[in-house]
């Protein structure tokens, strides 16, 4: 690029490299995948996601040339024109955003550099400043959702010269849009940042779709040619000032960065390092650790030395999943019923092991938990007073990555319902805790949005009290909030609690389950001891209390061990075991006094004698 400056430009990379600052603490010494899923981490950890409807205001700091004509006008880079005059400009004072457009020069819009067709307009992709841009309209209209790629004998060709038309990058052969060069590297490094900021959500990116460069495995990302166009570009085009301001100013605004803005040599450090070829080791037979009527935790272990990048789990022949741990939860099964799991590995050529020998287990008849995630407050509160409560009581740790809330809209005209852009989760909400979703513009006097597991502006969390919330598995409701289809008050202005006798979720909502408390009530929200003293003191029992003796009794838990404190903090640790049908601990080891027995997310005070 032209607009270079490179002392300033290593100055501000500096700032946020290793061993300067923090933020990326814990990627010293990785290269490859590894590098690629602490990065993960990294971008995921407490950002804002923003409702669509914010970007056309932040643009305002972000997208504004101060670098070609720097006359403060919108910076488009499909039809910036870097040696000379502008075609068109757009200013954002006047208020020139538009939908659609039949040729250029007519308004902009925001243009998902990753089409948000794959991902389903959800968010927190759906609003992600670091790949969304302001362009032409009719630009935008004509990329739709086609990958980028060098175009030959093009169909079209914009005012500064990008291209449409078939690729002629080895590999693709059909649509593609061909940025100019000034652009090519900051294309890249938004795409590259896209596939690292969402590794583990990529797969239900719909990789299978003609037009998406995907290659459906988490780590890898895209597909080869991609990978090699997006390097090459990446290098022909380095960092700009452009792309450092902005950086920085995304960073303000929703608190994660472009770790290839700040670290350049990263997309050669993960995509062009050696993949080790070495065989993924073939895993012990499957251990289930603990298992319920709907739910087992299977472990198994690999050779000491040996290596996996990671591994995928099949039940009953089919593959449900894959996980770089060793272990995995199996969900969402049937009560007394009997499956059988295998395990293989594979490396980072995704070349898999031969599976492990099956395991088999049944899962109880019944148990004590509850069927599924479930809401548990509901605040809709003044003006952006708007948050959600989620309580984990399944027995088990959820991977959330297959969790999202939606909220049903009506329209106007025709007066049909449809489901809004939906909010999807990731992370893991270990058993026995609570979540909070928040309006980052929230003020409630319980909780800062900062202190919020999600701090989003999406569709859901800009509710009403009239409108239908859902919170969805794998896009089937599993609790809902509000009558589907229909426009009630049920909760203006007001604030939900669930009762503690309800402990399962619901597809029908109940108003009788929940009490009903005032505007702005928010007592107690995302605490963990609120919701678990209240709900599972009657399902779990320690007996007898005091403890005469040196057995102690267990009932409602099926945890194997638990944690015991003693009144000055020293920790004992002791074993359940299933004698005459009841689960009992030795607890000889204990002298006479009181202790604190931890288990399944509680905590239980009993005395020995």
């Amino acid at each position: 690029m032209k607009l270079k400056n490179y002392l300033f430009l290593l100055v501000s990379v500096a700032a946020f490299g290793q061993g300067t600052n923090p933020y990326y603490a814990g990627t010293e010494g990785l290269t490859g995948y590894a590098l690629k899923t602490k990065l993960s981490e990294i971008l995921s950890r407490k950002t804002i996601s923003w409702n669509y409807g914010d970007l056309p205001d932040f643009y305002k700091l972000t997208d504004v040339d101060r670098y070609y004509e720097n006359n403060g006008s919108l910076l488009d880079i499909y039809s910036e024109v870097p040696d000379g005059p502008d075609a068109y400009e757009y200013r954002y004072e006047l208020n020139q955003l538009i939908s659609g457009a039949s040729e250029e020069g007519m308004g902009w819009n925001r243009e998902h550099i990753f089409s948000q067709s794959f991902f389903g307009g959800n968010y927190p992709m759906y609003s992600d400043l670091h790949f969304i841009v302001p362009t032409d309209a009719r630009l935008n209209q004509r990329r739709s959702n086609w990958p980028f790629a060098r175009v030959k004998n093009p169909t079209m060709v914009g005012s500064n010269g990008m291209k449409f038309g078939p690729s002629a990058t080895p590999g693709r052969t059909t649509t593609a849009a061909e940025p100019i060069d000034e652009f090519k590297g900051d294309v890249a490094r938004m795409l590259l940042y896209m596939a690292t900021r969402y590794e583990g959500k990529l797969s239900r990116f719909n990789p299978d779709n003609e037009r998406n460069p995907l290659s459906g495995e988490e780590e890898k990302a895209w597909e080869d040619w991609y990978i090699a166009l997006l390097l090459d570009w990446h290098n022909l085009d380095p960092v700009s000032q452009r792309e450092i301001d902005r950086n920085n100013y995304v960073y303000q605004i929703q608190g994660n960065r472009n770790p290839f803005v700040d670290h350049p040599e990263w997309a050669t450090g993960i995509w062009n390092s050696n993949q080790s070829a070495e065989p993924a080791a073939t895993p012990s037979p499957p251990q289930i650790t603990k298992a319920g009527a709907r739910f087992a935790v299977v472990e198994w272990q690999i050779p000491l030395y040996a290596e996996a990048l990671g591994f995928r789990v099949y039940l009953n022949g089919e593959l449900v999943g894959t996980t770089k741990e060793r272990k995995f939860n199996l969900s969402h099964l049937s009560p007394s019923t009997t499956y059988t799991v295998e395990v293989s590995g594979y490396n980072s050529l995704y070349q898999e092991s031969p599976r492990s020998v099956a395991g088999t287990f049944t899962t109880e008849a019944a148990d004590n938990f509850s069927t599924d995630l479930l809401v548990t407050k509901f605040i809709e509160g003044t003006g952006n007073n708007k948050a959600i409560e989620i309580y984990n009581n399944t027995g088990y740790d959820v991977d959330l990555r297959d969790y999202s809330l939606t909220m049903q809209l009506r329209n106007n005209q025709t007066g049909s319902y449809y489901q809004g852009n939906g909010f999807e989760m990731e992370g893991t909400l270990p058993n026995g805790s609570v979540m909070v979703l928040m309006n980052p513009k929230s003020e409630l006097s319980c909780m800062n949005p900062a202190d919020a597991r999600f701090v989003t502006a999406a569709t859901p969390l800009t509710f009403t009290g009239v409108e239908a919330v859902s919170l969805r598995y794998k896009g089937q409701i599993v609790d809902q909030i509000g009558v589907a289809s229909q426009s009630d008050d049920f909760a203006v202005d007001k604030s939900l609690y669930r009762n503690a006798t309800v402990t399962q979720p619901s597809v029908i909502f109940d108003l009788t389950q929940w009490t009903t408390h005032a505007t702005n009530y928010c007592d107690g929200l995302g605490q963990l001891l609120a919701v678990t003293e209240a709900r599972n003191k009657p399902t779990i029992r320690l007996y007898p209390n005091p403890v005469i003796g040196n057995v102690l009794y267990l009932e409602g838990a099926r945890a194997e061990s638990a944690e015991v404190v003693d009144v000055v903090g020293r920790t004992y640790r002791v074993k359940f075991t299933r004698q005459n049908g009841k689960n009992t601990a030795d607890v000889s080891m204990l002298k006479s006094g009181v202790y604190f027995l931890k288990i399944e997310g509680q905590t239980f005070k009993f005395i020995k004698k």
